[in-house]
């Protein structure tokens, strides 16, 4: 697409509270990034949901190059740092996405946002807290206590997020475990901690930290957490982006979610990026292909919709 230019500076407000995880009581904190004054307003909201395996990183997670493009299309971005496990099980993690939605709607006309045109995007682990929250927007096990307003979205991002759980259980068993027995994986793993600032948790023990067993033990929890067990054709419009080299196995999940939205009824597209890895998002745009291509499509869903 020619040469990438990053676009201007864009206001954005840093670490606005709105509300509190039910499970820790800690507060929920967002960054609110706004369509700079000489931009008309979409009226567009876009609930971000960062990548984080569900035990790490945070917020404003390299995401501000994309994000100051998504401001300049005139679109409002509510960037969640939503609870991670082990502290919260995956149900107060999507409480968390539930009153994000919720404040986003509440302040609508503040942030100058449709309450019609909520969008839930993620990348990840956050794409498929994205695609849980929007595809299970009815389900009262996700609410969070004393949350009476509708948690429904227009259309759902995901960057890809798994979206079976049972299948990405068995990925994960696949993988070497990192677990620090070996004197490398110590020394790989300190480095990562180092470079991070989160502690390094082993990627078999991922899924059941977060659902609180493996599959044999919590099956309901793999079942309910699963976005493709409740694909429907009542799902909003949906954007899945997926890479098709993906070390996580998320691919055929999603290919699978996506036919089964489309059999539903439900409007799904898919974008598949051949010999891609996952996190290709993250890398400037300026660098990398797939990102490039991803942020167009993107746009290209977002104004689709308006």
């Amino acid at each position: 697409v020619g040469l990438w230019r990053e676009p201007p500076d864009t206001p954005w407000r840093r670490d606005v509270a709105i509300g509190r995880n039910v499970q820790t009581g800690e507060a929920i904190l967002v960054d609110v990034w706004s369509p700079p004054s000489s931009i008309t307003p979409s009226g567009l909201g876009l609930v971000f949901l960062h990548g984080s395996g569900w035990h790490y990183a945070d917020k404003d997670f390299g995401t501000r190059h994309f994000f100051k493009h998504l401001a300049w299309q005139g679109h409002v971005i509510i960037d969640v740092a939503y609870s991670l496990a082990p502290a919260v099980d995956i149900l107060g993690m999507v409480g968390d996405v539930k009153r994000a939605i919720v404040w986003t709607k509440q302040h609508s006309e503040e942030l100058k946002v449709h309450k019609d045109q909520v969008v839930l995007m993620g990348g990840s682990a956050g794409g498929h807290l994205a695609l849980l929250a929007a595809f299970a927007a009815d389900d009262p096990r996700f609410d969070p206590p004393g949350l009476a307003a509708s948690t429904s979205v227009s259309p759902a991002v995901s960057y890809y997020g798994p979206t079976d759980m049972w299948a990405q259980f068995d990925r994960f068993s696949e993988l070497p475990a990192l677990d620090g027995k070996r004197r490398l994986e110590r020394t790989f793993m300190r480095y990562l901690e180092k470079r991070t600032g989160f502690q390094f948790i082993p990627i078999h023990s991922l899924l059941p930290s977060l659902l609180g067993g493996n599959p044999t033990e919590v099956a309901e929890l793999y079942e309910i957490a699963s976005p493709s067990r409740h694909a429907s054709g009542s799902c909003p419009p949906t954007l899945l982006l997926q890479g098709s080299h993906d070390f996580s196995g998320a691919a055929p999940q999603v290919i699978q979610v996506h036919k089964a939205l489309l059999k539903a009824g439900a409007i799904s597209y898919l974008l598949e990026l051949p010999g891609t890895e996952h996190g290709f998002d993250l890398y400037k745009p300026g660098w990398s292909p797939a990102a490039q291509a991803a942020t167009y499509v993107t746009e290209r869903f977002l104004a689709s919709i308006l």
